[in-house]
């Protein structure tokens, strides 16, 4: 992936290679992270908890691990609480209306420290954290 990106970055003063245009280019970058998921699948460190594993874990972090997360009511990535909201979950256990992003999850414990109320109903675990969290 980073060979495409470097690749991408740099211009060629070579008249034989043709830029890509910015819908090839982005299609080129998520085809290459797609690529890079799956490899971290088969080596044991990609465990997402939606239908078509997510991008961001691959991207951001080298792996996945929202789908043990959120068997244990854990926050989970934004783009894995998006595809939940959708309905796109992959685990039966859990409960869509209870799935939260760690986004989701910091704004809530922030505003139980600041006294103030949660912007909205969160996952049960978070909500026992920042309830041990409140003065």
């Amino acid at each position: 992936m980073l060979s495409l990106l470097l690749a991408c970055a740099t211009q060629s003063t070579d008249p034989a290679v043709v830029p890509l245009d910015q819908k090839s280019h982005r299609a080129a970058i998520e085809a290459e992270l797609r690529e890079l998921v799956a490899l971290l699948e088969k080596e044991g460190e990609y465990d997402c908890c939606t239908e078509h594993p997510c991008l961001h874990c691959g991207l951001r972090t080298g792996g996945c691990a929202c789908g043990e997360g959120i068997r244990k009511g854990e926050p989970v990535c934004e783009e894995c609480a998006l595809m939940w909201a959708k309905g796109l979950g992959a685990e039966p256990t859990v409960d869509p209306g209870k799935v939260c992003s760690f986004l989701e999850a910091d704004r809530v414990i922030r505003s139980v420290q600041s006294a103030g109320a949660p912007c909205r109903e969160c996952g049960e675990a978070v909500m026992k954290q920042a309830e041990a969290l409140r003065p």
